[in-house]
């Protein structure tokens, strides 16, 4: 009888460990994507030069933490909340706010045929 209560539990066990161990992974997943930079823009106090940069986040978000690297270092690190758009994006995006005084910051990045996308700056009820 004994033996059949530990079969039991293993089983159960068995059952659950790799839900549990599924559904964490998806918190931890690390998210790689690259783009382009056209313009010279501010991003969290840090101007990107024009250039190819690595975006890298972990979690499903809404709100994460976001590097940006060039040639292998990190450039700059900033809040994001990850939105999902209505619709997949046509293309790749940096969309950038321009400023009076010329200086260009960097407010959303979408993936082309992707919805999910990264915003950045003052993200407060009902704005984005």
């Amino acid at each position: 009888m004994k033996i059949l209560r530990v079969l039991a539990l293993g089983a159960m066990l068995g059952i659950i460990a790799p839900a549990v161990s599924l559904a964490s992974s998806d918190q931890a997943k690390e998210h790689k994507q690259n783009i382009n930079v056209a313009d010279q823009a501010q991003l969290n106090g840090t101007m990107l030069q024009p250039g190819r940069y690595k975006v890298e986040w972990n979690g499903p978000g809404p709100m994460i933490t976001v590097k940006f690297v060039r040639n292998g270092e990190t450039v700059v690190t900033t809040p994001a909340r990850l939105v999902q758009l209505a619709k997949p994006a046509p293309y790749d995006a940096v969309e950038e706010r321009s400023h009076t005084n010329g200086s260009k910051t960097i407010d959303e990045i979408e993936w082309s045929n992707q919805r999910g996308a990264l915003k950045f700056g003052r993200q407060g009820p009902g704005q984005g």
